[in-house]
């Protein structure tokens, strides 16, 4: 079974799923409706010493009450956009759709979902601000690890990989080195202040 998971994994995000809809008789439930082909020529990261910050949170929740309010649309807005426009648009599928749309329309457009492990990791890809025009048009990517070190404290780990090296991403690069850690103080904030 793991292995038709990782082919089904596979298909989809290389946009063959539709030619393979064998894995469905063989258990396995694969929806290509509002999946899309991950494009790997927006990311112009890549190898081992790809360019790279983390920043780290203790949050007082579980794991799965994290990893919702990352992959859960209806939990992100009730707790991240209390009392802003925002809104999100997660498809939690490889291929998905991952948009945090800030003031209900323009944020993370046309972002995707990359890989994931539930309430362990998600990774996902994410754009610049629409200020940082070159580097918007390309790609990096995030992974977020939930790590439960006590019942019910969890650290929440964010990795944003895959900066490009030509002058502009610098500033991009300093911008979510600031942007990151507030937004997991105002999650730490929304979740804790709602439990």
């Amino acid at each position: 079974m793991v292995k038709h998971k990782l082919l089904a994994v596979a298909l989809l995000a290389t946009g063959c799923a539709s030619t393979h809809r064998g894995s469905e008789a063989q258990g396995l439930a694969v929806s290509t409706e509002s999946l899309a082909m991950i494009d790997p020529s927006l990311f112009p990261g890549s190898g081992p010493d790809v360019r790279r910050f983390s920043c780290t949170e203790m949050i007082a929740a579980s794991r799965s009450v994290l990893f919702r309010a990352f992959s859960d649309e209806a939990e992100f807005e009730r707790l991240y956009a209390r009392g802003t426009p925002a809104k999100a648009r997660i498809d939690l599928a490889i291929g998905g759709a991952y948009e945090w749309l800030f003031d209900g329309e323009i944020g993370s457009n046309d972002c995707q979902v990359l890989a994931y492990i539930p309430n362990e990791m998600l990774a996902f890809s994410w754009n610049a601000p629409v200020e940082q025009d070159k580097s918007r048009r390309q790609r990096t990517w995030v992974v977020v690890e939930f790590d439960e070190i006590e019942h019910g404290s969890t650290q929440v780990t964010l990795t944003h990989l895959g900066f490009g090296t030509e002058r502009h991403w610098d500033e991009t690069y300093e911008y979510f080195q600031n942007a990151w850690p507030f937004v997991l103080r105002r999650m730490k904030d929304m979740i804790e202040s709602s439990t």
